[in-house]
């Protein structure tokens, strides 16, 4: 087991190799469903279990893929409990038409699990969600797992705990806000793991520190300008240095953000 954070070189999960012989790949918050696609235009013989709670954007995946038989959809919020959540969204997207159907639809891409405690329980934005236990899905070996949840990753790592003690998921791809919960999971079950990009929301580029390498800055679908950046040390850290690392540069750059990428220990 390495405790270390390496860089991988790889920016974007579509950049994952997925194999031939592959039969079980998982999308965790799959929102309107991009990865999934991608991952059923990968490898056209497996099955692509897409995990959403969101109703609005259950509905677009059940209108993309309600005819593919590789798509094997569920309407939960993935966790380490089989209980109902509140689930707050605090944007939709209402402008966008569906390209099969040319009609406005709704959806959201940032929709996060909240605790009962929450006052965001109480907001028009609020609406309950049943969660479960990947787990409770069978033990079937997983070549890609792709985590996107707003925070809730460790959760969704939990619940997945006798894949990964068993190391039955070959590479894990999981958006990372600085929750130490995640490494600790991960290590414990002999995962190593590696930085991806980096992406900042911002106008002015002068202000992304001297740490980070600009790849490219690009505008995404409302016009705002993000800067895709790569760790200009290429040095490992260790997590806990990573962590005190990453944490303090989302204190001064509250828009950063990345995935981190998982493989089993060889």
């Amino acid at each position: 087991m390495s405790s270390f954070i390496t860089q991988s070189g790889i920016k974007d999960i579509t950049e994952l190799s997925i194999s031939q012989s592959s039969k079980v790949l998982v999308d965790v918050g799959a929102a309107i469903g991009v990865v999934t696609e991608w991952m059923i235009s990968a490898n056209q013989s497996c099955d692509v279990y897409a995990f959403e709670p969101y109703e609005l954007n259950f509905k677009v995946l059940k209108s993309k893929f309600d005819s593919c038989p590789q798509a094997k959809l569920f309407q939960l919020a993935l966790s380490n409990h089989s209980k109902k959540m509140n689930f707050t969204v605090p944007s939709v997207k209402i402008s966008h038409v569906d390209d099969n159907k040319g009609v406005p639809i709704g959806y959201s891409g940032a929709g996060y699990v909240i605790p009962a405690s929450s006052p965001l329980c109480n907001s028009e934005n609020s609406t309950m969600v049943q969660c479960g236990r990947l787990d409770d899905y069978g033990k079937e070996a997983i070549d890609i797992m792709k985590i996107d949840v707003q925070g809730h990753e460790w959760a969704v790592l939990e619940g997945a705990k006798g894949h990964l003690e068993s190391g039955l998921i070959s590479q894990i791809w999981f958006e990372f806000m600085g929750d130490n919960r995640i490494f600790e999971i991960l290590l414990s079950n002999n995962y190593n793991i590696a930085e991806t990009a980096y992406y900042r929301t911002t106008a002015d580029i002068s202000a992304i520190p001297s740490c980070f390498d600009i790849v490219s800055t690009n505008q995404n679908y409302n016009g705002t300008s993000i800067s895709t950046l790569s760790r200009a040390s290429a040095e490992p850290m260790s997590s806990d240095q990573y962590l005190k690392w990453f944490i303090g540069l989302r204190r001064s750059m509250t828009s950063l953000w990345t995935d981190l990428y998982a493989v089993p220990c060889l």
